[in-house]
């Protein structure tokens, strides 16, 4: 009984660690990738919080679909 405990406990341990390098991947992707769509936005919109609100609607439209 106790392997198994162990056997899952490892397991928990491991899908945490890969958890946390998917979210470290996903930060680096954002930190390059948001600053030129915001960019863009903003050349296209011509103001900050429209700029802002648009990115974010991107992001959340391409995570939902």
């Amino acid at each position: 009984m106790q392997n198994t405990n162990a056997y899952v406990a490892s397991e928990k341990r491991e899908k945490i660690a890969n958890e946390g390098k998917a979210a470290q991947q996903l930060e680096q992707i954002l930190a390059s990738g948001l600053p030129p769509l915001y960019r863009r936005a903003y050349r296209i919109l011509g103001n900050a919080a429209d700029a802002e609100d648009t990115v974010q609607n991107a992001l959340l439209a391409a995570n939902s679909g």
